[in-house]
């Protein structure tokens, strides 16, 4: 009953399985101007996605340890962001009540 149920939640919500091919440590600084509030890794570690407090989202691209892509739509701070599990597209959500899903 209620044991099998616990245990299936268990297996469920294991964050170390989730995230095991993301980077332990990351070895350089990351600059930009701005204030990142939100941050999500994508499936492969080699990118990380970051919200930004001027509405922007900022991409980080850790094989060439520079900013791949800067994208700008958002009018309010940015609250939120999430990739898809492709990678090939990230979701962002904001305070001016808006969620723009980027190519």
């Amino acid at each position: 009953g209620n044991r099998a149920a616990a245990a299936m939640n268990l297996a469920l919500l294991d964050p170390f399985e989730l995230h095991s091919e993301l980077p332990e440590v990351i070895e350089e600084q990351l600059v930009a101007s701005g204030n990142a509030l939100v941050c999500a890794f994508n499936r492969r570690g080699n990118l990380l996605a970051a919200g930004c407090a001027d509405a922007r989202v900022v991409i980080w691209d850790f094989e060439t340890y520079g900013i791949a892509r800067t994208l700008e739509g958002h009018k309010g701070r940015v609250t939120a962001v999430s990739w898809t599990r492709s990678s090939r597209r990230l979701l962002s959500a904001s305070m001016d009540c808006q969620l723009i899903l980027w190519e």
